[in-house]
């Protein structure tokens, strides 16, 4: 297996590290033989006497430049490990803040609805105003804990508003799927206060329609209908990619 650029920088810089002691040892070496000629042959007129001191300070001299040398490469060596380590750390710093990314993602897909007190304060002081008169069914999808939560605290909110006339109850469309928060208003009333109280408490609604109480007077309620129908759906799906030739055109629900 042929050896990585970060083991083999490694071993370089271990060799070059042991080079540059050896280079170290000759320069002892080369004075202790220098030190040894002086005191030894310092007498004799011979070719030893005459070349050993300059054979000792060549071997001083290599010394030097090999410790010079080996040490220039094993701290090139350094740093470029550096580098590598740094960029093996950048590269896993994005790739936890991906991480990171794709958790909040699906935390916000499976997080349930909720309205928090700022959120709750803020909503029931702005409806105060637009409450009266206003007769209110919510409705939650049934079976769906995610949704009934979701419409009681729109429920509580709204009676805590000032809201008498309140029902709170489960409902399902067999017809077609209903996703999200939708509003339903009988015809001739202006609840445009209400929409937008709603709207700036980033309550997200998903459809608002107009209803002909007499009908779901005959169909529902019986003689005494509300004006204001707020229904909870299951929470709208995540968007589907990969799928484009699939469209609401060529995939309708039946019914």
């Amino acid at each position: 297996m042929m050896a990585t650029e970060e083991e083999s920088l490694l071993t370089s810089a271990s060799r070059f590290e042991t080079s540059a002691k050896l280079c170290g040892g000759l320069v002892v070496l080369g004075i202790l033989l220098e030190a040894l000629l002086a005191l030894y042959f310092s007498d004799q007129k011979d070719t030893l006497r005459n070349f050993g001191p300059v054979f000792a300070d060549l071997l001083v001299a290599g010394g030097v430049w090999g410790e010079l040398h080996f040490g220039g490469k094993r701290s090139k060596s350094e740093e470029r490990l550096r580098e590598i380590s740094n960029e093996k750390v950048a590269a896993a710093n994005a790739r936890a803040a991906e991480a990171m990314e794709r958790t909040a993602e699906l935390q916000k897909l499976t997080a349930w609805r909720h309205i928090d007190p700022e959120r709750y304060r803020a909503l029931r002081d702005s409806l105060h105003a637009h409450v009266p008169g206003i007769k209110l069914a919510v409705e939650y999808e049934t079976g769906d804990p995610e949704a009934y939560a979701y419409a009681r605290e729109l429920a509580l909110t709204f009676r805590d508003a000032g809201i008498v006339a309140l029902r709170f109850q489960s409902n399902s469309f067999l017809v077609q799927s209903t996703f999200g928060l939708n509003i339903a208003f009988s015809f001739g009333a202006n609840f445009d206060p209400i929409v937008r109280a709603l709207s700036e408490a980033k309550i997200d609604i998903t459809g608002v329609v107009h209803i002909n109480p007499e009908i779901e007077a005959v169909t529902r309620w019986g003689n005494d209908p509300p004006n204001m129908q707020i229904f909870v759906g299951p929470k709208p799906p995540p968007p589907f990619t990969g799928i484009d030739n699939i469209n609401n055109e060529t995939l309708q629900e039946e019914g």
